[in-house]
């Protein structure tokens, strides 16, 4: 069996030494999955039903500005209020950011979370007297 022998780009349009072989990058494409999301919640409309049932379940009217986006933020800060793990980590990652996690050897940068801490920062926060305690 003959070898194989690599073959070479011809010498006016091969490559120059030292230079990339795509120069400007791969192209910007800015349709992610956020975006997407964000352009359907934006475009989709507010139907009678819909406002019916949002206002007949929580009592009170729907903003003329509403939007879906409006409408899941409600829906999930309902399932947040009810009990929902997933609901309540989903707000809270975007109320407060997310955790920075903690790995191994990183003990210098790790909280110092005791009780007398914790009870400080209660105090500070709720505006409460010390109990005595």
């Amino acid at each position: 069996m003959p070898e194989k022998q690599r073959l070479k780009p011809p010498p006016v349009n091969g490559f120059k030494k030292g230079q990339s072989g795509n120069p400007t990058g791969r192209p910007k494409n800015n349709k992610t999955f956020t975006d997407l999301i964000r352009r359907v919640n934006a475009t989709l409309p507010i139907t009678a039903d819909l406002k019916e049932e949002f206002e007949s379940k929580y009592g009170i009217s729907l903003p003329e500005d509403a939007t879906m986006q409006y409408l899941s933020v409600v829906r999930v800060h309902e399932m947040a209020v009810s009990g929902d793990m997933k609901a309540i980590d989903f707000l809270a990652d975007r109320l407060d950011g997310k955790p920075i996690p903690i790995t191994p050897g990183d003990e210098e940068q790790k909280p110092d979370v005791t009780k007398e801490n914790l009870a400080k920062y209660l105090q500070e926060i709720s505006g409460a007297k010390p109990s005595g305690k």
